[in-house]
């Protein structure tokens, strides 16, 4: 499974300092790492390289573009000519280890992509769904029906506080209810196909959702609502809207 630039820098920041020097098309997927060589074909890649593999770069004719290069040293000369994405590592790491950690996130992304069609070939649930994205995906996972019954939802949701908003069959509370359908704007998305940012202000504070709804015919039937954590940053909601498209390629089908 190829993976964007964000992805791949979402689970960078997680282990270690990571600069974002030069940004290109977000829609790009990147092919598994290898380590720059002259003359070797890097469209489409990762590509792990070294001061000496930098000046080698630009000195060339193929100056990278649709390529995402990971620095492991901090680059002495311009990087204007080089027309992909580059990312600088700060930390001091070895080249083998950044190639290791990155193989462990595409293992990690393959065997859930794997699991995606599993699910599909063996007629699934959304329940199967949800439960697949547990090694990826931290946030917990929510699916409301239209008559406000929860429906499927990660099991990390039972371990917090489920109480808070659910009772024991399952359905909306009532005040979370009422919430919902006197919000003018939670109305309005009812009808929107793509993935949108949902937020609920209270008194006890701000919950930020994104949000995917469910279609049966061309009629709503519920939504997955992803919870974001107090304060995430805009790359933690970039990488969770991308986990949402890529579950409904298969959810869509079921």
């Amino acid at each position: 499974m190829r993976l964007s630039q964000d992805v791949i820098y979402y689970w960078l920041i997680k282990k270690f300092a990571v600069s974002f020097e030069k940004k290109s098309d977000p829609d790009i997927g990147f092919m598994r790492p290898v380590f720059y060589e002259t003359g070797l074909d890097i469209a489409g890649t990762v590509v792990i390289i070294d001061a000496d593999g930098l000046k080698a770069l630009i000195d060339s004719r193929n100056h990278g573009a649709e390529t995402l290069f990971l620095c492991i040293e901090t680059p002495n000369r311009s990087l204007k000519m080089i027309e992909g994405t580059v990312m600088v590592i700060k930390s001091d790491l070895s080249a083998i280890s950044l190639f290791n950690y990155l193989q462990d996130i595409y293992n990690r992304f393959d065997q859930w992509d794997m699991r995606l069609t599993q699910i599909y070939y063996e007629n699934g649930s959304f329940q199967d769904l949800i439960d697949s994205c547990q090694p990826i995906l931290t946030e917990p996972i929510l699916l409301i029906d239209k008559k406000f019954h929860y429906t499927a939802y990660s099991k990390s949701i039972e371990e917090l506080t489920s109480a808070a908003f659910m009772d024991e069959n399952k359905n909306s509370l009532p005040e979370v209810v009422n919430d919902f359908i006197t919000d003018s704007s939670f109305q309005s998305l009812y009808d929107l196909p793509d993935i949108f940012d949902y937020v609920v202000v209270s008194p006890s504070g701000t919950d930020e959702m994104i949000c995917k709804n469910v279609f049966d015919h061309n009629g709503y039937v519920g939504r997955f609502i992803i919870q974001l954590s107090n304060g995430s940053e805009e790359i933690a909601k970039t990488y969770v809207r991308t986990i949402l498209a890529h579950l409904f390629t298969t959810a869509d089908k079921l």
